[in-house]
């Protein structure tokens, strides 16, 4: 396909897994329970990159639909919305997101509606399960887009 719009997306595509990544990277540092100011930064760099990561996942998934004609989802859980369809074919397109990607594409999205609503109750502890998604998304997302892009455009 030689829509435009595709380049749009691989930008899209390549924030998401940089975001993912150095999220995963502060996660992992020394400091993130301290009560100093190194530590505050820390968690909300953390924070703020995981949102980041996962606000441009769903950035290309939009895209993609709009490419594809498809009306984006809407309504209250729109956002959960659009990663359960974008892991379905229909009869105009495949499935964008495996069974795999979709479950730490939804892990993700609900450690970004945290982040924007809970930020002072954050417990770092907590997010193991959403920084393993992360790494599943970070290590798995280019490439699905990738195969998407080559199976509807050969």
């Amino acid at each position: 396909m030689s829509d435009a719009r595709w380049s749009d997306i691989e930008a899209d595509t390549t924030a998401a897994v940089h975001h993912f990544s150095l999220a995963i990277r502060i996660y992992r540092e020394v400091g993130m329970h301290d009560d100093t100011i190194d530590g505050y930064t820390r968690r909300m760099a953390f924070m703020h990159a995981m949102h980041a990561g996962h606000t441009s996942l769903e950035k290309v998934l939009l895209r993609i639909l709009e490419i594809q004609g498809e009306e984006a989802p809407s309504g209250r859980q729109w956002h959960a919305d659009l990663i359960h369809r974008a892991a379905r074919g229909t009869a105009d397109r495949p499935a964008i997101l495996s069974p795999d990607l979709e479950h730490a594409a939804d892990r993700t999205r609900k450690f970004r509606h945290f982040a924007a609503h809970a930020y002072d109750t954050f417990d770092p502890d907590d997010a193991d399960p959403a920084v393993r998604a992360a790494e599943k998304v970070a290590a798995g997302f280019a490439s699905a887009i990738a195969t998407y892009r080559q199976v509807i455009d050969p």
